[in-house]
């Protein structure tokens, strides 16, 4: 008895952990350097437009007029220019060619690598408790 109510927990440790993992990946945002690097990279002209989502889940999309050392002035298509600060952008995609920045391919395929690991996990948890099961 003692034996099936360790497995059952730990199978239980393993999925809670691989939710763990999975979540916290999912919540990472850009870093203002990967921001600042990726717009530099984009360029500030109105033919390279930028679609941002920031951490207040707000959205834009325009082009980039300036850049400081803190922030950068967006033209918005809707709403005119607006101050953003790098560390407020969660998101940033360049919509000239429609082909996501590094920063959003980066957080897409630390959530994949997260997903692949917590599998991994949940199968061996699986793979040992049919195995301590069968012992019996």
């Amino acid at each position: 008895m003692l034996k099936k109510s360790l497995i059952i927990f730990l199978v239980g440790l393993l999925v809670q952990a691989t939710i763990f993992v999975q979540s916290g990946f999912a919540g990472q945002k850009l870093s203002p350097e990967q921001v600042k690097s990726t717009i530099e990279g984009i360029g500030m002209n109105n033919r390279n437009m930028v679609k941002i989502k920031l951490a207040n889940n707000k959205k834009y999309k325009g082009f980039v007029r300036s850049m400081e050392d803190d922030k950068f002035v967006l033209v918005d298509i809707k709403q005119g220019a607006i101050s953003v600060a790098y560390i407020d952008v969660q998101e940033l995609k360049e919509e000239q060619t429609g082909n996501e920045t590094l920063g959003t391919v980066a957080k897409k395929e630390g959530v994949k690598a997260a997903i692949g690991i917590g599998a991994a996990v949940a199968a061996i948890g699986i793979t040992i408790a049919i195995i301590a099961a069968s012992a019996d």
